[in-house]
């Protein structure tokens, strides 16, 4: 059997040496590609293209704002309530 990387064309400018060399790069390439993954920083992007960070604080003011919202409603509750109750 043999594989794509086995196969060395033969002519004057594929002596041994030269295979034997191409095959070493080939090695060489293929170890590079085979580094290990680094690890995720906060700088890393999800998906969209958004760091980690970013959408941290994304998060972080999306909570702030429901927060916000929800206080709001209350506030208007109670104004209705009080409304309701003075006439």
């Amino acid at each position: 059997e043999r594989h794509a990387e086995d196969f060395v064309p033969e002519g004057p400018d594929h002596t041994p040496l030269e295979a034997a060399v191409q095959a070493r790069k080939a090695e060489q390439r293929r170890q590079r590609l085979n580094i290990q993954p680094r690890e995720k920083t906060d700088e890393d992007l999800d998906r969209s293209g958004a760091s980690r960070a970013t959408a941290d604080k994304l998060d972080a003011a999306m909570n702030e704002v429901a927060t916000a919202v929800k206080r709001a409603v209350k506030a208007l509750e109670k104004d209705e309530e009080k409304d309701e109750s003075d006439d």
